[in-house]
C-alpha cells in the first residue's frame, strides 16, 4: 500500500486548500438560484417556519424533504431560497427534464450533488414540470 500512488478527486483537494465551487460535473444539471425575491408577509411566515423546522435537526441527520405546493412556480422558488437564506445554505435548481435518464449516469449524479451539499452547504430545489408529454420514466422519478 506505500508504494501505491495517492489520487485525491480534484473537487476533494480543492475543498480541502480551501477553494470551494460546485463539481464541474453538475454544471448543467444544476443552476444557482442566487438572491431570493421579496415575498409577501404570509409567504415569508411559511419561509420562516420551514427554516425553523429544519433547524431543530441536528448537523448529523438527513433534513426532511419539504414540498412546496402553489400555482406561482416563482413564488415556490422564492420561498425555498428565502428558507436557504435563513439558514446559510445556497440554492440550486434541478429541472426534472435534467436528471440522467442513464442508471450509471444517474447514480453519479446523486452521489455528486449529497457530497456538494455536505462540502459546499448546498439545498437543491427540484423543479418538476407536468404536463401531458411529460414521459413516465421522468413521472416515476419525480414520484419515487
Amino acid at each position: 500500500m506505500t508504494l501505491s500512488p495517492l489520487r485525491i478527486d480534484e473537487r476533494i483537494l480543492h475543498y480541502l486548500i480551501g477553494i470551494q465551487h460546485l463539481d464541474e460535473r453538475l454544471f448543467g444539471i444544476v443552476e444557482s438560484l442566487g438572491e431570493p425575491s421579496l415575498l409577501v408577509p404570509s409567504h415569508q411566515q411559511l419561509a420562516l417556519k420551514i427554516a425553523q423546522t429544519w433547524s431543530n435537526f441536528s448537523e448529523e441527520s438527513q433534513l426532511p424533504v419539504v414540498q412546496i405546493c402553489g400555482e406561482d412556480m416563482a413564488t415556490r422558488q422564492a420561498i425555498a431560497q428565502v428558507v436557504c437564506q435563513q439558514l446559510d445554505l445556497e440554492l440550486y435548481l434541478m429541472d426534472g427534464d435534467r436528471i440522467p435518464s442513464a442508471t450509471a449516469e444517474f447514480n453519479l449524479m446523486l452521489k455528486l450533488w449529497e457530497r456538494e451539499s455536505v462540502l459546499g452547504g448546498y439545498a437543491l430545489h427540484y423543479r418538476l414540470r407536468t404536463g401531458r408529454n411529460e414521459s413516465p420514466r421522468r413521472r416515476y422519478l419525480a414520484t419515487d
